[in-house]
């Protein structure tokens, strides 16, 4: 069994507090651990971005998708507006997407003539 996470925090310079993060893990069938049981291989990536576009006004995007061999797929997006009302107060609004697809294995039965 094996686990590979990659975490990278990445700050532009560009643009101020702008912080993007991605990961991206590979679970084979069985591992399990808490909040992680798979019953076949799983690969899921994913990743987010903050970003101000003005001093009250903020971006925010968010993007996972997780893939299971011989199973279902699914993938979440989602595009995020924030307004700093006061100290207090974040006024957002946003769409999200969610798609999902499941692979089922096609079983063939062998006929033996007699």
């Amino acid at each position: 069994m094996r686990i590979l996470p990659l975490l990278a925090g990445l700050g532009l310079a560009s643009v101020a507090h702008a912080a993007p993060l991605t990961y991206a893990q590979s679970l084979d069938a069985g591992y399990s651990a808490p909040g992680l049981l798979t019953a076949t291989d799983t690969e899921q990536t994913g990743g987010s971005l903050r970003m101000p576009v003005t001093q009250r006004l903020s971006l925010n995007a968010k993007a996972d998708q997780t893939t299971r061999l011989q199973g279902l797929e699914t993938s979440a997006s989602e595009l995020d507006l924030g307004l700093q009302w006061n100290s207090n107060w974040l006024l957002s609004a946003g769409v999200r997407a969610l798609m999902r697809i499941l692979f089922a294995m096609a079983r063939r039965r062998r006929c033996n003539p007699s």
